[in-house]
């Protein structure tokens, strides 16, 4: 028999907002600062963090994800079952949903929304992780949903159910090849279900929302939103410091300076994140016939003192990466093999592989130079200096490697749609559940529109990975564990990316905000999502209480 096993949210009590001391604060807003704007707020098509989070303002999903614990918990949902074969997921939406529009939200937008994610022709960068899950998707009533799996999907209620619900009355007569240049999600055009209802987005300069009066999960804490966007970290910096903003992200360098400052807390917390080199593993390409053997993978791995990078890079907000899954993850392990700077067993490594030094100390095999291309793209400068490391790493090898920094758009169409690169440094960024990272990267079925960009076909992985996400009971969670520690054992022996480290993110929050505890689940900013449970301390509040506590 089916099982019930939506959880219940506990009361929303939200603080009120009152004046604050510092004049210059906004009383009645809420006000994040960043370097970076979003690309789309579509949640079909978002593609990138900032965009996600600040998509989650204004929609919503089926599910959200407990910030504590990383389990499913009810959003536009109130409840759901599952069969016992884990293939049927049937859920009852909540009564008298509405959009910021006032129109009622039914079963037929979730079925909607979610051919949109299945449509090859709307090109959702989620496609490939819906459609290897999802058969079909029905409604028997007007506030009944059913999803018919292809296979028991582990993940699916806190990944993929938790993908954000759009409008059917707004996109019906849009077609999905032309959702990307529509305006809506793209311009103030914006009709969801989320907390926040969108007022005004100036593109690369701020992004004003107001309270969403028909939001299903109660009255918001800040009566405003503000997202604005700044072109420097010193700007994010001086904004903070001024108090003319509320909080946000902050880089290496801004904790530093922001150390004892009276107003600013900054809280450390690690994320979902993996760094890492990927490599060409296509031996119908050049790089691939070099990339390809173990043995150079291997020597490339060990000519990196990845503590000494970590540290240059990171100053401190990173750990080396021994493995695949982050700390957050109920699924880390430091595995073996553990690789460790050892240029002497590098050297000998491609000596066997027949890569020899010749006498202008540069490796070559049958007349051809070891050389290759290091992509990365130059928005984010952590990867650059990372790039610059591993050359400067592998030509005390002998090995010739060129760095190219590109624009952010065409970075990521080489990495996920053509392949045409050599080697690149790029992040990948999982969730609660750490088959979102594992099959995302190493899955045979991401070769195709995933993050398997190098081609690495493993069939022992495949199983391994299939097998894990078939073990949909909470039970089977050490089961599942199990599982992943022996696919991070098999990646570090075989090395298809070098991974480099699990990066550490930092907020930086004014007193005057309360209620305020981000979450490795978040992926680094998903906490905006849960923005209802936030509030403003009362100007008494400012004057005399102690600086938040670090989690």
């Amino acid at each position: 028999p089916p099982s019930a096993v939506a959880p219940t949210l506990p009361p929303l009590t939200p603080a009120i907002p009152t004046p604050a001391v510092n004049p210059n604060a906004p009383t009645q807003s809420l006000t994040e600062v960043g370097t970076a704007d979003a690309r789309t707020l579509n949640p079909i098509l978002v593609a990138d963090p900032v965009s996600d989070a600040l998509s989650r303002l204004f929609f919503s999903g089926l599910v959200t994800v407990n910030p504590k614990d990383g389990t499913a918990a009810p959003d536009l949902a109130e409840s759901w079952t599952i069969s016992a074969d884990g293939l049927t997921y049937t859920f009852k939406l909540r009564p008298n949903l509405q959009w910021s529009d006032n129109q009622a939200v039914t079963a037929d937008d979730v079925a909607f929304s979610y051919n949109l994610y299945l449509n090859r022709d709307a090109s959702s960068p989620h496609y490939s992780t819906i459609y290897s899950v999802i058969e079909s998707v029905g409604t028997p009533d007007p506030r009944t949903v059913r999803f018919k799996l292809r296979v028991a999907s582990a993940p699916f209620l806190s990944s993929i159910a938790t993908y954000g619900i759009v409008p059917q009355h707004t996109l019906i007569n849009i077609q999905p090849a032309d959702l990307a240049t529509s305006d809506f999600g793209n311009t103030g055009n914006v009709i969801g279900t989320g907390p926040y209802r969108l007022t005004k987005w100036l593109r690369n300069e701020r992004i004003d929302a107001d309270p969403n009066t028909a939001y299903h999960l109660g009255k918001v804490a800040a009566p405003r939103y503000t997202y604005v966007v700044l072109p420097t970290d010193d700007a994010v910096r001086d904004a903070l410091t001024t108090g003319k903003a509320d909080f946000g992200i902050v880089s290496a360098a801004v904790q530093k300076s922001l150390a004892g400052s009276a107003n600013i807390t900054v809280m450390p917390y690690d994320t979902y994140e993996l760094t890492y080199v990927g490599l060409q593993l296509d031996t119908a390409r050049p790089a691939g016939k070099i990339l390809s053997n173990p043995d150079v993978r291997r020597a490339l791995m060990l000519a990196l003192d990845r503590d000494a990078m970590v540290k240059d890079v990171r100053a401190g907000s990173a750990s080396v990466a021994d493995g695949t899954e982050p700390p957050p993850s109920w699924a880390t392990a430091a595995v073996d093999p553990k690789y460790r700077q050892n240029l002497a067993e590098a050297r000998r490594l491609l000596d066997t592989a027949g890569w020899v030094l010749n006498s202008e100390n540069v490796r070559v095999k049958d007349r051809q130079t070891l050389s290759f291309t290091l992509s990365t793209n130059t928005s984010d400068p952590a990867r650059e200096k990372y790039a610059a490391l591993c050359r400067d790493a592998w030509a005390k090898l002998g090995i010739v490697v060129t760095v190219s920094s590109e624009k952010w758009a065409t970075f990521r169409d080489r990495v996920t749609r053509t392949r045409d690169f050599d080697a690149f440094v790029a992040g990948y960024i999982g969730d609660g559940d750490p088959d979102t990272l594992e099959s995302g990267l190493f899955s045979i079925d991401a070769i195709k529109t995933g993050f398997n960009a190098g081609r690495w076909l493993n069939t022992e992985v495949d199983g391994l990975l299939g097998k894990a996400r078939s073990l949909y009971k909470p039970e089977q969670r050490d089961e599942r564990k199990d599982l992943y520690i022996k696919v991070q054992s098999r990646v570090m022996a075989d090395l298809p990316i070098l991974p480099l480290d699990f990066s550490r993110s930092a907020v930086a929050v004014s007193s005057r905000v309360a209620n305020f505890a981000p979450s490795a689940n978040d992926l680094g900013m998903r906490y905006r999502a849960l923005a209802y449970t936030w509030g403003v301390n009362d100007s008494q509040a400012v004057a005399t209480a102690a600086p938040t506590k670090k989690p």
